[in-house]
């Protein structure tokens, strides 16, 4: 594997925080709020789960999307709906159906996950019809840089269990200060008034199978790898009051 390089441009002044994690690596393609559709061979009706969110943000397929969010107590969201095709046109059956409970299992790999077991929290069989915005229980304990793996199945008014949904995958950003190992990149002979540009690169020192960089920068930024532009945003992170908040 060849060592990554990276390249940040910044305005100003930026901090790098760089946490390598020992895990599964995954290729970052286009989000899909759904799971493909399993082939049916019969006309049962087929309730499934899809659009699973994390905090409002979706989190596609675990080979398809990274989230990070910024708190160790976060709340999970799903959809049901019907395959299409395993409806005959003049089933009337499927009318009214809902959710009557749920399990939800988080854990700290995929392997774990496929075995569902839920090392990292296991809801259990919870009589509920709640499907937006459920916490994570208290038992859960999340930490700064962690990643992790989630799914989620229901019972419906036939108390019918459905297959796991997809698998969703996030990651908790820094929580602290103490969470930040970096050190502020400035010019030695910048003003502090003035918006000057200039490039850092790092070279990590060992192979990683996965990589976090958490970029903070009081400005806008670019990251790089290898020489390729980390995502397509301009202007990022965002607008804020750089005396108050610096964003990452």
């Amino acid at each position: 594997m060849n060592t990554p390089k990276l390249h940040t441009c910044f305005a100003l002044s930026a901090l790098l925080a760089l946490s390598a994690l020992c895990g599964s690596s995954y290729a970052a393609n286009s989000a899909r709020d759904y799971a493909a559709t399993p082939a049916t061979t019969s006309k049962q009706r087929m309730l499934e789960i899809g659009a699973l969110r994390v905090e409002h943000v979706s989190v596609a397929p675990a080979s398809s999307n990274l989230l990070a969010i910024d708190t160790t107590t976060p709340r999970f969201s799903w959809a049901l709906y019907y395959n299409s095709t395993s409806i005959p046109s003049a089933d009337t059956t499927s009318r009214g159906q809902r959710q009557t409970a749920y399990r939800i299992l988080v854990a700290s790999s995929t392997a774990k996950l496929d075995a569902d077991t839920g090392d990292v929290w296991d809801s259990g069989v919870v009589k509920s019809s709640e499907s937006h915005l459920v916490p994570i229980g208290a038992a859960a304990k999340l930490v700064a840089n962690g990643d992790y793996y989630w799914k989620v199945r229901v019972t419906d008014r036939d108390n019918k269990e459905t297959a796991w949904s997809y698998t969703g995958r996030f990651s908790v950003g820094p929580l602290s200060r103490e969470d930040w190992k970096g050190q502020w990149i400035k010019h030695p002979s910048a003003d502090a008034a003035r918006h000057t540009w200039f490039r850092k690169t790092l070279t990590l020192d060992s192979e990683a199978a996965t990589a976090f960089a958490h970029v903070a920068s009081i400005g806008y930024h670019e990251l790089y790898v290898n020489g390729h532009k980390i995502r397509t945003r301009a202007l990022a992170p965002a607008i804020s009051h750089h005396k108050k908040r610096v964003l990452y």
